[in-house]
């Protein structure tokens, strides 16, 4: 008699478990729908991986940006078509996600169906199961070619400048349109104390320290602006204003380790870079 009530109860059991995974497989389907009905109208590729890394689900936006058809990429790695340079980034930043549980972020080129590379930024999530285990994980990304070309060519302009402004004897100095410097000379070095170092890639007014003992707006700002701000009108001995350049006489009391000196210097918009 236990032993009947024991099958039926292990019976019962079964019924029951296999009950709840149709509901869960059914759940999974509506979920998997829904992510296709999302994702076939953005314009980004979105994509989703096992735990092992091989693409389980590609939406079609994949065609139009890379030449795949989606099912071309289902089963493949999620490595497999990075570019070999960059392969080891991008694993390091898959790595760090899954051993921190967090987002992560990443700029790779990746190779179309044509053979040729283009630059993709890659976001990504981990996808749990229901013990809280990673699963695999959801991945969003966008081509960036356009915008990797127009960092080199800035970067370009930028060597460019420092070329010129290196070798001039006057002391000279670039800012780019966020107020960060991009040039700074040997004759500036020597004028200000101030290595090229100490001020590359800095903004907030860095550059002003050595004229003026602090942080301020100066010709090279005002020029930007096409306008000497009122309030420091009266700095000046002397200045006129044409257009897109600037210039000035004013005493600065910080430059030549303090000593002091009266300058004349004439700031202008540099064209062809951003």
């Amino acid at each position: 008699m236990g032993m009947k009530n024991g099958e039926k109860e292990l019976k019962e059991l079964v019924k029951r478990l296999e009950k709840e995974n149709e509901e869960l497989r059914e759940k999974c389907r509506v979920l998997e729908e829904k992510l296709k009905t999302i994702t076939s109208t953005t314009a980004n590729t979105i994509a989703l991986a096992d735990k092992d890394g091989f693409y389980t689900y590609v939406n079609p936006a994949v065609k139009e940006i890379l030449g795949y058809d989606p099912a071309e990429l289902v089963g493949r790695h999620i490595m497999e078509l990075v570019h070999p340079d960059d392969a080891p980034a991008v694993a390091e930043a898959y790595r760090r996600a899954v051993q921190n549980r967090t987002p992560g972020k990443a700029e790779y080129r990746y190779r179309r169906a044509d053979g040729q590379y283009v630059w993709f930024a890659t976001t990504g999530d981990l996808v749990y199961d229901e013990k809280g285990e990673v699963a695999g994980a959801l991945f969003v990304g966008r081509e960036i070619t356009e915008r990797k070309a127009g960092e080199e060519e800035l970067k370009a302009a930028v060597q460019q400048i420092n070329l010129i402004v290196e070798n001039l004897p006057d002391a000279t100095f670039a800012i780019d349109t966020e107020g960060r410097v991009i040039a700074w000379n040997r004759a500036m070095e020597e004028m200000t104390g101030l290595s090229r170092q100490e001020v590359m890639g800095r903004g907030g007014y860095i550059y002003a320290v050595p004229f003026y003992g602090k942080p301020r707006p100066i010709l090279i700002d005002f020029v930007l602006k096409k306008k000497i701000e009122e309030e420091y009108r009266g700095v000046y001995d002397y200045s006129a204003e044409n257009g897109e350049s600037i210039a000035a006489e004013a005493f600065c009391p910080g430059i030549y380790n303090g000593r002091g000196a009266y300058l004349y210097g004439k700031a202008s918009v540099l064209r062809g870079c951003s």
